[in-house]
């Protein structure tokens, strides 16, 4: 299931996301001891393989189709968009707004659960979003539709760190 996630979810909208999320989920497997299982090689290489297999499939048909078609898109999803710095720029300027107030709550999280990072609910989270970031700043123009698929990890981090606050706060 959770290649056939990643793979719809690059064919949904943008590849640099599910792509971060997959490299988190790898990066866990290694750094969690919960995840540290014999069925864990099994679940990463069916779940790369259904990844590639879904995503590939919509540019695959749109190549037999109409090559011209598929270059096009090709440059508009494979080829970077922008100044890197700018558009990294732009989505710390834009994200303060536009994620409010999952950045803050995010940061309290990453903050009081800083001893548990080698728990898999705040590590991926977290991976997924330093690496996704990077990524959308390299591959996508800076517009604000662009920022909408850091949402999901900024707000599953946040959501770990809600038990904490204060009542009130």
């Amino acid at each position: 299931l959770f290649g056939a996630a990643l793979g719809f979810a690059c064919l949904s909208s943008l590849w640099m996301v599910p792509a971060a999320l997959l490299a988190a989920v790898v990066i866990a497997h290694f750094a969690c001891p919960e995840w540290r299982t014999p069925a864990a090689a099994p679940f990463l290489g069916a779940s790369v393989v259904v990844a590639l297999v879904l995503a590939g499939s919509w540019p695959l048909a749109l190549y037999l189709r109409s090559p011209a078609l598929f270059a096009e898109w090709r440059q508009l999803a494979l080829e970077p968009h922008g100044a890197f710095l700018a558009n990294l720029e732009y989505l710390f300027s834009t994200g303060s707004w536009f994620a409010w107030p999952a950045w803050p709550l995010a940061l309290w999280a990453g903050w009081v659960l800083r001893r548990r990072w080698s728990d898999p609910r705040v590590l991926v989270p977290a991976l997924a979003l330093v690496l996704a970031l990077p990524m959308l700043a390299w591959w996508v123009p800076a517009e604000d539709v662009n920022m909408i698929p850091l949402l999901a990890p900024l707000a599953l981090l946040a959501s770990q760190g809600l038990p904490t606050l204060r009542r009130g706060a």
